[in-house]
């Protein structure tokens, strides 16, 4: 599951193996935007269950708020291995080792896709109120000289909350994509405070 959780953390850990999202602008005035941080000290934020557990090996103690309980089932090992053996059977200039190689790079990020995906279209300038009425338009070009608009526009805003989500209909899941990047990320953190280890810099699947 995803909980939001008050952290404590210790206060002696050279390499911090939470993430927050923070807006700067609180620590300087100067400096605008939300960045990724790995605070120290005592926080609020959501985290996956099995990065949460992962904390605590390393000191970090957590009160549960509130959270989202997931069915744990195995859904991908099949699609995985035969992708992987696609790969494995082609040489790296052939577009099978490429495509298979693509398909399971992009796996995880297309469940994470965002779901507002916007519409362009071309409409006259009178058709413009009854988009309005019935879209979110985000954006719009005039063209003058032929009394043309180029609008950019997402879901309805009268869309039925009964109906299925968008989100589902494109098989998007924030949980699953959210889950396996958190999955990385307690990889890492073998390395992170390993005393054989001097660290200087980790991402999601990279270490110097």
């Amino acid at each position: 599951g995803f909980f939001e959780v008050e952290v404590e953390s210790p206060i002696n850990l050279k390499h911090p193996i939470l993430q927050l999202k923070y807006n700067i602008n609180l620590i300087n005035k100067d400096l605008k935007g939300i960045r990724t941080i790995s605070p120290l000290g005592k926080w609020k934020g959501m985290y996956y269950s099995e990065e949460i557990e992962n904390a605590k090996k390393y000191g970090y103690k957590f009160k549960v708020i509130r959270g989202y309980l997931f069915d744990n089932k195995e859904i991908f090992s099949g699609y995985i291995n035969e992708l992987y053996k696609i790969k494995e059977s082609h040489s790296k200039n052939d577009p099978l080792y490429l495509i298979a190689k693509l398909l399971m790079n992009s796996l995880y990020g297309r469940f994470g896709m965002n779901p507002e995906l916007l519409s362009n279209l071309i409409i006259d300038e009178e058709e413009l109120e009854s988009y309005v009425l019935d879209y979110d338009v985000t954006n719009l070009i005039s063209f003058e000289t032929v009394n043309k608009l180029l609008i950019s526009y997402n879901r309805p805003n009268n869309i039925d909350k009964n109906m299925n989500s968008e989100s589902h209909e494109m098989n998007i899941s924030i949980g699953i994509a959210s889950a396996i990047t958190s999955y990385s990320r307690i990889n890492m953190t073998k390395y992170k405070n390993n005393i054989n280890f001097k660290l200087y810099y980790t991402d999601t699947d990279s270490i110097y």
